[in-house]
């Protein structure tokens, strides 16, 4: 019946075809229990079912489960989860006509039964199996009749709704590291005869006037205030393809004659070190070799690595920039967005977050807490006592490190740790019945008349509605989506 009316049926072969071609190893499964794990977390199961093995823990979760394709020329192609044919293709009994499965940008239905105040104007991935799995008259229960075949479709529908989580992943990891060449700065201490260090107020001023994205700011041992930013992404803007990472990151040097402004930008604030054979003192190199890794390898494409980290193009086109006396090229390249980097003119780092080790790793990054020191005393008229190794028998501390801009940021009061949340409180009332915040010691009359008693976000809408026809249109709900 497939053969006849599945339309992918006729233009590929099955996997059957290949197993009868070649000779396959019979692989099984076995499930082992050990007696020194926790029996109500490790017990094995007492029915036969069809579940899902994920190796590792449940963040391990992510697209790479993918149907591949091989043509007659024997070229592979990649269907992803939100290929409208992954599911005729994993499961052609499911869907013996070819019809189209999931992809995004399915429109939400306008009928009377759709919520007038629904957020989301597009189906999600959760929704589209909730609506498959219902029972309806005059459709057929293929799907709910398959048995284990059933199951099989139910573990990897909720697998693949895991590894697309709401909230998801971030998409992108952004360093930026304040410019004390910046106008801003250099206005303010050249005049006077000081450098940009001498004034971290004025450093700290500055970069917190251009900070403005969702971040976490950190204070390393060299001077600089500098921030960690993640980005999440909605689906239509989040990177699908390896191609739409090329679009938004590069690590190269951009031609000089065609764009002058950012070819010495990425001069000036993207290119590491120099390190390596160039300068072995640098401070990222560690046992002779460099920490982070450069220079690195020449690549025409950008690809992601078994542990899940991006590796950006970086072709071999000849170009170069000079850094301290040294010729660098493509390999020594800090990956940036160049929009990013021509509009604040400082490092600024952006990096693609993969689902996997990646992530963790850019959030015990963003999270790993205050510096610290390790320190002794001793005597400094022994040139011996000096040199001597700490040990458990001597008295050392354990410190934490507070440069001079850390101080300043702390003492103006700026936020640490910025989150754009993405569910906002809409508060509601009767009439006079707004709530008043007061002290307990504050005069009833003072509070009454006090303008700030007189409002609230429920009040502020009502008169938005009133000044802006536009207003009128939308619920109390969506309003915050347009107007703050």
């Amino acid at each position: 019946m497939p053969d006849k009316y599945n339309s992918l049926a006729k233009s590929f072969h099955c996997a059957r075809d290949r197993y009868q071609q070649e000779n396959c190893t019979n692989i099984k499964f076995k499930l082992i229990s050990k007696r020194t794990t926790d029996g109500r977390t490790y017990n094995l199961p007492s029915a036969s079912e069809v579940a899902a093995l994920i190796v590792g823990d449940g963040e391990q979760l992510s697209k790479d489960r993918d149907i591949i394709i091989e043509s007659q020329s024997r070229k592979l192609q990649r269907i992803d989860v939100f290929h409208p044919s992954y599911l005729v293709l994993q499961y052609p009994l499911l869907f013996p006509y070819g019809e189209d499965g999931f992809c995004l940008g399915i429109v939400t239905s306008d009928s009377i039964s759709a919520k007038p105040t629904k957020k989301n104007k597009t189906i999600t991935l959760q929704q589209f199996f909730a609506f498959r799995l219902q029972k309806r008259t005059g459709e057929s229960p293929l799907i709910l009749r398959s048995k284990r075949l059933f199951q099989q479709f139910l573990v990897d529908a909720y697998t693949i709704v895991e590894s697309e989580r709401y909230a998801g992943y971030p998409s992108y990891f952004i360093t930026m590291t304040c410019n004390p060449e910046w106008d801003e700065i250099k206005r303010e201490v050249t005049p006077i005869g000081l450098k940009a260090e001498d004034r971290p107020d004025i450093l700290c001023q500055v970069f917190k006037i251009k900070l403005d994205d969702i971040c976490t700011v950190e204070f390393q041992k060299r001077g600089l205030p500098h921030a960690h930013i993640l980005l999440f992404m909605s689906n239509e803007f989040n990177p699908q393809t390896l191609d739409h990472i090329d679009k938004h990151i590069t690590a190269e040097i951009s031609n000089e004659n065609e764009r002058p402004n950012l070819h010495g930008a990425v001069q000036n604030y993207m290119v590491h070190g120099p390190c390596g054979p160039y300068n072995k003192n640098s401070p990222c190199m560690k046992n002779g070799s460099c920490s982070k890794f450069y220079p690195k390898e020449f690549r025409q494409r950008t690809l992601i690595d078994e542990a899940r980290f991006p590796k950006y193009r970086r072709t071999d086109n000849g170009r170069t920039v000079k850094k301290r006396e040294c010729v660098l090229d493509n390999k020594f390249i800090v990956p940036y967005n160049p929009e990013f980097l021509l509009k604040f003119g400082c490092h600024i780092n952006v990096e693609y977050t993969c689902q996997t080790s990646s992530v963790k790793y850019r959030f015990k990054y963003v999270h790993k807490g205050n510096d610290h020191v390790t320190t002794t005393l001793y005597n400094a008229g022994d040139p011996l006592e000096a040199t001597q190794v700490v040990d458990e028998i001597r008295n050392y501390y354990d410190c934490r490190y507070i440069p001079a801009c850390e101080a300043v940021w702390r003492l103006f009061g700026y936020e640490i740790q910025e989150k754009e949340l993405f569910v906002i409180r809409l508060p509601f009332h009767l009439e006079d019945e707004q709530p008043v915040v007061y002290g307990e010691t504050s005069n009833v009359n003072d509070i009454v008349e006090r303008e700030i008693s007189h409002k609230s976000m429920f009040l502020g809408w009502m008169e938005a509605n009133m000044s802006y026809p536009y207003a009128r249109s939308l619920t109390y709900a969506e309003f915050p989506t347009k107007f703050v």
